[in-house]
């Protein structure tokens, strides 16, 4: 499903043609003019005054509340003591005292912006399109401008915001050289540092979260032995977060081992952290597209979908870390793009395009052949593909109304494999036997959106969906027994996951915590 961007707007693009009356390519067309043109209009506005039902619906967009996805970190694989990314006493006294951006950097920014929008409006655009400036109009929004910036230069030189940023309101960089303090209470600095200490017990539970349009990875300890559940540090994310995928392999590192995490976004990029580091404002690393020759777009920016983008050019709906060969994570896209990453390099290694088989929803490596990677799609098709020559090895079709939610490998038995799609049904598979499954039952209502299967009990798998309950499975080659079902305080369920160190413990997500 095509999405279009705009500040603050994220809609299908076919919900807006409708709305408009145009096809699709006119709607992208109408939409990059009107962005072109109102610069210093923003594109909600425009749209909202002719058709008042655009700002209701972005409204309740606003207002989406819920744990996208979320992942267990192996015992042992986190530091015992993170790092932290701090501002030492120096560099704080000297925020404190004084210091800060000067306005023209703020202007030069924004004439940047507007020359990158005009320069891909009519990129985009082509010959179908002719845009007109008007200069006379131009002129007087940047004097229009440069006013503002004078009224804002000498608003800050009132309230003395140009010099010292904070003084008057913080003086001292630790509290301890504050003389009006005298009560110094150091019980509380004992407990956040016996928190912030990870044990060689403790498993970390990273949760992609979105709340009201505010998006971020929120990292957890959980210990089952202390019945410890708390959240440790968070890291903010500029575009809203779909899918999460941890990593123990770093190319920096010594070793070669690390505590990395890939984020799949709404943007098309693959982000990754480190969940080493707390107070990180910015991935360690940015997997996108890159353009044959051409100029590589801010972060945010739109993707060219002409087919010169050697990456994503839509939202990253899945991705997965090939443990058996370190250097490769897979992910796909919402516009059916499947690519192979190569870590060590940070760049695409394989693009394929899945050939109208809808955005790509779920994938897996298998357990024990590193090359066969199984992948399930907005349009029914599940896939095992062999990526050393991209071919698809066997192929099954649910039909094109039917969505796959989720594709697993049973690791106890490798030949087979489950698929969970939004008619709320259950599938299993054998990869020798393409076409055809050895079993299919109804699990949920309304659709089955997360899966996950014990990591040691044999058989045990969990499933979570739409009706907001969580079942119990017994697994079998011959058949598929609920064991126990119970209805959650989370609404609908998004995501869950099996402990990769206890096989009875799972975590699950909803849209509501």
């Amino acid at each position: 499903m095509a999405i279009w961007s705009a500040p603050n707007i994220k809609l299908p693009l076919d919900m807006i043609s409708s709305w408009l009356g145009y096809t699709e390519k006119d709607t992208k067309e109408f939409l990059t003019v009107a962005g072109v043109i109102n610069l210093f209009r923003p594109l909600d506005r425009l749209v909202a005054e002719l058709y008042p039902n655009f700002t209701q619906m972005c409204a309740q967009m606003e207002n989406v509340v819920l744990i996208s996805d979320l992942v267990f970190i192996k015992r042992g694989v986190a530091k015992s003591t993170p790092d932290k990314v701090e501002i030492d006493e120096a560099q704080l006294k000297e925020l404190l005292q004084g210091g800060g951006s000067d306005a023209s950097d703020d202007e030069e920014e924004l004439r940047e912006f507007k020359e990158d929008e005009m320069e891909e409006g009519k990129e985009q655009v082509g010959d179908a399109v002719k845009v007109k400036a008007d200069d006379e109009e131009m002129e007087d929004e940047e004097e229009a401008l440069k006013e503002l910036m004078k009224e804002y230069e000498k608003d800050g030189d009132d309230d003395q915001m140009s010099g010292p940023k904070m003084k008057g309101i913080a003086m001292y960089a630790n509290p301890k050289d504050d003389p009006y303090i005298t009560n110094h209470d150091d019980s509380d600095e004992e407990d956040e540092k016996d928190d912030f200490v990870i044990r060689p017990d403790d498993n970390l539970i990273v949760a992609a979260k979105v709340d009201q349009g505010q998006y971020s990875l929120e990292v957890r300890v959980y210990n089952e032995a202390a019945d410890d559940f708390y959240v440790h540090h968070d890291y903010l994310l500029e575009a809203p977060p779909l899918c999460l995928e941890p990593f123990y392999y770093d190319p920096g590192s010594d070793n070669k081992q690390g505590n990395l995490l890939a984020v799949g976004t709404m943007s098309g990029s693959l982000e990754v952290w480190d969940l080493d580091i707390v107070n990180s404002v910015d991935p360690v690393l940015i997997l996108e597209a890159e353009g044959s020759g051409k100029k590589k777009k801010k972060k945010g920016g739109r993707k060219k979908r002409d087919g010169t983008a050697q990456g994503h050019v839509d939202a990253v709906l899945s991705c997965r870390w090939n443990a058996q060969m370190p250097h490769v994570m897979a992910s796909g896209d919402a516009a059916g793009v499947l690519v192979l990453w190569d870590i060590d390099e940070a760049k695409p290694a394989t693009v394929i395009d899945a050939q109208g088989q809808g955005g790509i929803q779920s994938m897996n490596w298998h357990p024990v052949e590193s090359s066969v990677l199984l992948t399930g799609s907005m349009r029914g098709f599940v896939d095992a593909r062999d990526c050393r020559s991209d071919k698809v090895a066997a192929q099954w079709n649910l039909g094109s109304d039917v969505e796959v939610e989720k594709v697993l490998w049973d690791h106890f038995s490798p030949f087979h494999a489950v698929v969970a799609s939004n008619d709320g049904k259950l599938r299993y598979l054998d990869m020798r036997q393409p076409g055809t499954f050895l079993l299919e039952g109804l699990a949920h209502e309304g659709g089955v959106e997360a899966i996950g299967m014990s990591c040691a009990k044999k058989g045990l798998m969990a499933t979570g969906g739409a009706d907001g309950t969580l079942a119990l499975w017994s697994l079998s080659s011959s058949a598929l027994t609920e064991i126990h079902r119970t209805p959650l305080s989370l609404g609908r369920i998004h995501s869950l996951a099996f402990s990769p160190n206890s096989p009875l413990i799972v975590c699950v997500g909803g849209d509501k915590f």
